[in-house]
């Protein structure tokens, strides 16, 4: 299956960063739900809900553990 675990831990590799674990869950269910299997669409979707919920500036810089 594409939307493994290697598949999540790739896409969400941004450095020194984090993708809170609560978002990123709700990531997962998301990308799995519709089949997306672009590596980019998960921190696209991520920084989208954050940036959304006031969670992050759509930059990949989250404000708090969601």
């Amino acid at each position: 299956m594409i939307q493994d675990k290697a598949f999540f831990d790739e896409a969400f590799a941004i450095g020194d960063k984090h993708v809170p674990a609560k978002l990123r869950t709700a990531v997962e269910k998301i990308v799995r739900a519709y089949d997306i299997k672009g590596i980019c669409d998960p921190m696209w979707i991520a920084n989208v809900i954050a940036c959304e919920l006031g969670l992050g500036d759509g930059l990949s810089h989250f404000n708090a553990e969601v």
